[in-house]
C-alpha cells in the first residue's frame, strides 16, 4: 500500500490513524498488535472508537494519559528513549526504520525551532515511559 500525504499545514497523528483505519478497517487489529509490541504502559489507555460529531461519522484514534500522567512528574521523553522503544519492539524492519526516521525529521524540526540539539529535545506526550 501507497499513501501520498502533501499536509500544507501539518497534520496530527491521531487524526492520521483515525483516518487510515476509517479508509481501512481491515488495518485496526494490526494497529493494536503493533501497539501491543511498544511496551506502552499499562495505565495509557489507547483505543479506536466511533465517533461523531452529529454531522460527520467516522472513527477517532484515543489516547488516555490520565492515569499515566497522575502518576508521574516527568511527561515528556527524549528522542533516544522513543528509538530505544521502536527498536525494542522488534517490528518489521521497515516499518522500524520509517518510525525512527520520521523521529529523527521531528526532533531536527524541534531543535531548529528551540535553538538546540536533537539529543536535547523532549518530546511532549510522546513515547512516555
Amino acid at each position: 500500500m501507497h499513501i501520498h500525504l502533501d499536509p500544507v499545514g501539518g497534520i496530527a497523528g491521531d487524526m492520521f490513524v483515525s483516518s487510515i483505519i476509517d479508509a481501512f478497517p481491515l488495518l485496526e487489529n494490526a494497529l493494536y498488535n503493533t501497539i501491543k509490541k511498544l511496551d506502552i504502559p499499562s495505565e495509557i489507555e489507547i483505543a479506536v472508537k466511533p465517533y461523531t460529531d452529529g454531522i460527520l461519522t467516522g472513527k477517532r484514534f484515543h489516547v488516555d494519559l490520565s492515569n499515566y500522567l497522575a502518576s508521574k512528574d516527568e511527561q515528556h521523553s527524549h528522542f533516544s528513549n522513543i528509538q530505544n522503544r521502536i527498536l525494542k519492539a522488534k517490528l518489521p524492519t521497515e516499518t522500524t526504520e520509517r518510525s525512527i526516521e520520521i523521529f529523527r525529521i521531528l526532533a531536527m524540526a524541534e531543535a531548529e525551532v528551540h535553538g538546540t540539539s536533537v539529543d536535547k529535545v523532549a518530546f511532549h506526550e510522546v513515547g512516555l515511559g
